[in-house]
């Protein structure tokens, strides 16, 4: 379990209510999406895909906040299609998630265990970072997750 701050950034995003079992969704759609518009709207894209979740607590039917994110550099007077916003810091438990997709509750459940374990709570509020998608070899998916502490 590693511990760490995250600095403020600029990122292009989406927003929608959902809930786990609708993820499926906006799989492989609204990251394109994200990378199009940037390259349309001359954003420079500064970092991989997040997934940002507010409220979610790992029930597949809860309802709660998704935001599909792209970092970009500074934006002036971006009028596109979607939204932009500043990230604040982000102090957060974190590891790397080397397995398909439908493993990630493993991590989330060694990271909880283990944040709890060392006193910490959390702020609702978790992140899971692209680094690598292989959607034909699913097992060499590299995905930061990242749980927020209050």
């Amino acid at each position: 379990m590693l511990t760490k701050e995250i600095n403020p950034m600029t990122v292009l995003f989406f927003t929608t209510k959902t809930s786990l079992a609708g993820l499926n969704k906006h799989v492989r759609v609204v990251a394109r999406q994200l990378y199009a518009e940037a390259v349309q709207a001359d954003l420079e894209v500064a970092g991989p895909i997040y997934w940002i979740y507010y409220g979610a607590d790992g029930k597949p039917d809860t309802e709660f906040t998704l935001e599909i994110a792209l970092p970009i550099t500074e934006v002036n007077g971006y009028a596109g299609q979607l939204q932009t916003k500043q990230l604040p810091a982000f102090r957060c438990v974190s590891a790397l998630h080397t397995q398909p997709w439908d493993k990630l509750s493993d991590t989330y459940g060694q990271l909880i265990g283990e944040l709890f374990a060392h006193g910490h709570a959390m702020s609702g509020i978790c992140r899971e970072i692209y680094i690598h998608m292989d959607f034909h070899t699913p097992e060499n998916n590299v995905t930061e997750v990242q749980i927020g502490l209050v």
